[in-house]
């Protein structure tokens, strides 16, 4: 069906791709793998229009073809679900699906709630067409991605890192979605970090590698071992080594927030993160975690409760001068300023902390030096300081935003999904480093939507139905039922 060879990409001194190949057999789900900064979404921009390569050939069942529009490659029945959704934030739902369609005067809004009915109906999932966008969790942005996708003539469907922000349900019904596409003589390339979704999902892998394809397997004939290997060029220990702390006392205390959400309301929570402890946040997206975490960190106003800090003071504003880093949930809308260069995003909200900033002037030399420290030590691969943040990678984006957050040594970190888009060594790398946090006496409120994760580096979890916490779990050989159990609406140690 599709056959890419000897495809190069080079931004100034950065090589993107370097003589990348791949090729996609018809009704196959193909994984793409690779570290962060591989070249994997670069490649598949490529494929998709958005990037123009300096060199390389594209055969499209047979015939060579030259895609130079996402519009190009639509009409040769190419879709691709980005990383980060290209829906318009100010619309609604059906008004992005009418964006999807021919071009026209009107939208025909009967037409489009026919559409997804009919989608969901096929694929699952609640879609308000009337909703609007920017009102919507990531999670549930990134499935109207997936549905819009949907809607046209495709017979190649990209998805990059597809299931970053959905639930372990919202994935299985993503993987049943996948695999009737495929029955129906259909192909996908599918981009992710997480082996367990290569054996679980694909056909063949190809691994990626400083801008080539290193290995293309059989899944059947390999190992995650032997993908990890490929991936990072050694093996990767995925045991943690969480030994045991006394916690101490309060870095964080919420008591009775109730705040107000698009999609779900808060209503009088408490909870506390002390010194020496990792709490971990569960649940099913769209149940209060993100507006939580918009409260604590100032986004939203409280409508009551407070939020103080473990010095005594009250509200965001207080704690971020008292070495508290937030980790946000949507890196692109949240954690970086996407063409502004690095060396500004890694210190947004930190000038006057690292004595680069008096009386409105900046030390912009002392910035690029502790700018090239901070992109060492998190390695993030750039061509410096200077490059702008929204040329790098996704999981690069990530790296940066963690180097400007935990390169002080905060005592206490607020976040959210910090693995999303990370492959297996960089996302080991980010769980260490809050284990670190606890280890020197820190603490960390870890909200994540994915449940090994949580498991691996949590003291305590509370889980979050319905704007409220539903209980709480120790992480033990139980915890995964009774985490399952929470997330239903049971009251543990009651009728199941």
């Amino acid at each position: 069906m599709l056959s890419i060879s000897d495809v190069e990409k080079r931004y100034d001194a950065t090589v993107a791709l370097s003589g990348a190949s791949l090729s996609v057999e018809p009704s196959e789900i193909h994984a793409l793998l690779g570290e962060n900064g591989a070249g994997k979404t670069t490649l598949m921009n490529v494929l998709d229009g958005i990037t123009r390569p300096d060199g390389g050939v594209i055969r499209w069942r047979g015939s060579e073809v030259r895609i130079d529009s996402p519009r190009t490659a639509a009409a040769l029945g190419i879709g691709m679900v980005h990383q980060h959704d290209r829906l318009v934030a100010a619309l609604t739902v059906g008004e992005n699906f009418a964006l999807a369609g021919e071009s026209s005067f009107t939208i025909p809004r009967d037409e489009i709630r026919d559409q997804l009915a009919d989608l969901t109906d096929r694929y699952g999932g609640a879609v308000d067409p009337d909703a609007r966008v920017s009102d919507l969790s990531v999670g549930e942005r990134q499935w109207v991605s997936l549905l819009r996708a949907l809607t046209g003539d495709v017979s190649l469907l990209v998805l990059d890192e597809p299931t970053t922000t959905l639930t372990p349900l919202e994935r299985d019904r993503l993987f049943g979605a996948l695999r009737e596409y495929r029955a129906s003589g259909l192909s996908v390339i599918f981009i992710t970090h997480k082996l367990d979704e290569v054996f679980a999902l694909c056909d063949r892998v190809t691994v990626m590698r400083r801008g080539r394809a290193v290995a293309t397997l059989a899944v059947a004939d390999t190992t995650r071992s032997e993908l990890a290997s490929l991936m990072v060029g050694q093996a990767v220990d995925t045991d943690f080594d969480k030994h045991a702390v006394e916690a101490g006392p309060a870095l964080l205390l919420v008591e009775g927030l109730s705040v107000r959400g698009a999609r779900q309301t808060v209503t009088g929570l408490d909870l506390e993160v002390r010194s020496s402890e990792i709490v971990g946040i569960a649940g099913v997206d769209g149940n209060g975690q993100r507006e939580l975490v918009e409260a604590i960190t100032g986004i939203r106003t409280p409508d009551a409760g407070s939020v103080s800090f473990g010095d005594g003071t009250a509200g965001w504003h207080a704690g971020r001068s008292a070495s508290v880093a937030r980790i946000p949930e949507d890196r692109h809308r949240h954690g970086l300023a996407l063409g502004r260069p690095l060396w500004e995003n890694l210190h947004l909200g930190r000038w006057h902390h690292r004595g680069l900033g008096n009386r409105g002037l900046l030390n912009r030399r002392g910035a690029r030096d502790r700018s090239g420290d901070l992109l060492r030590t998190y390695d993030v691969v750039c061509s410096g300081p200077d490059q702008l943040a929204g040329e790098l990678s996704g999981g690069n984006q990530q790296k940066a935003v963690l180097a400007r957050e935990l390169g002080d040594a905060p005592q206490l970190v607020i976040a959210m999904n910090p693995c999303r888009g990370l492959d297996i060594a960089a996302s080991r790398f980010v769980l260490d480093q809050l284990l670190e946090v606890r280890s020197r006496g820190g603490g960390v409120l870890f909200v994540s939507y994915d449940l090994d994760e949580i498991l691996a580096i949590s003291d305590r979890i509370l889980v979050m139905a319905s704007g409220e916490v539903a209980g709480q779990v120790v992480p033990g050989p139980q915890a995964t039922e009774e985490i399952g159990l929470l997330m239903g609406g049971a009251v543990l140690g009651g009728p199941r």
